[in-house]
Parts: C-alpha cells; structure tokens; sequence
C-alpha cells in the first residue's frame, strides 16, 4: 500500500503573512547569506551557509573551492535543494505587558529547486563579477581577471517554488 504524502512546498499555515512573489524576489536578491539545504542518497539532510547571488527570475547561483566535497557530493545523486534567507526584525510592544503577546518582526524567503554544476567559463567570469558588485567593498581595488576561476565548482540553482513570508507586528 502506497501513502501519498501532500506536497508542502510553497504552502502557507499563515496566508496573511505571505509576501506577493515580487516583494520576496527582492528581498532574496538582497540577503547576503542563503542556508542551502541537500540531501544525500539516503536522505540524510545537510545545511551550510553560503554566499549566492540571484538577480532576479528562476535562477539562483552559488559555488564551492576546487574540492568535490559534502554539497557536491549530495547533489550529484539528488538535485533537489532548498535555500532559505532570513532576516529579523525587533520584538514588539503589547498592551497587555506580557511577552508571550508580543510578536516577533521578520522576513524571509524559501525557495525549493534543482541544481547542477555548470562548467561554463564565461558564466563562472559572470558569477564572480556579480560577487564583487554583491559582496565587495568598493574602496578596495582588484587586478583584472580571475586566475583561479578554472577551480571552483560553480552551482546553478532553477527555481521551482519560490515563498516569501513577513511578520510586520500582526496580531496572533
């Protein structure tokens, strides 16, 4: 006997929290850090940290060093990942004085996908172009070029399903 199990991806308990898919489109494409969660054969899951850039459709992109090693390996025998940004808000006032009443402000975006590594040298010159911009501090001066790029292994994240949700201080 076969049980069908209800796909949650995408699906809001607090609908009201939603964002509309522009606004949670920007606010990803903003956040510096996505946690990027995969899989391994046996279903084991693994979450890191990571510095990603998405500009804007079903596109995301991230990238490990030269080693083929726990992300890489994860997404070689499933594809499917999921990546989350977050940020917070403060906790607000109540009325009442008790804190169980008040409400904790945040923002964040999930966003359920595939992912490949893509050998394209042109695309890892991109990526690293778009790090820069992102990530780098525009005092600072860099040679040209990217002796380097040849060595990193660049992932190419197609967005499937992609969530916003937003606590702006409404009431449980």
């Amino acid at each position: 006997m076969t049980i069908l199990q209800e796909d949650f991806r995408g699906k809001m308990f607090r609908g009201q929290r939603q964002m509309p898919d522009q606004e949670a489109r920007k606010f990803l494409g903003q956040q510096k850090i996505a946690f990027i969660g995969s899989a391994d054969a046996e279903t084991r899951p693994y979450v890191v940290p990571m510095s990603f850039i998405y500009e804007a459709g079903d596109e995301l992109w991230f990238h490990t060093g030269p080693h083929e090693g726990h992300m890489f390996h994860n997404i070689s025998v499933n594809e499917r990942i999921c990546v989350t940004v977050a940020g917070i808000g403060a906790l607000t006032p109540v009325k009442d004085g008790f804190a169980c009443d008040s409400s904790l402000l945040y923002s964040s975006v999930v966003v359920f996908g595939t992912a490949k590594v893509l050998n394209d040298r042109e695309r890892k010159i991109w990526f690293f172009d778009r790090m820069v911009e992102k990530y780098g501090d525009p005092s600072l001066s860099f040679k040209p070029g990217y002796p380097m790029v040849d060595r990193i292994i660049l992932f190419r994240m197609a967005i499937e399903i992609l969530t916003g949700k937003q606590n702006s201080g409404m009431a449980h």
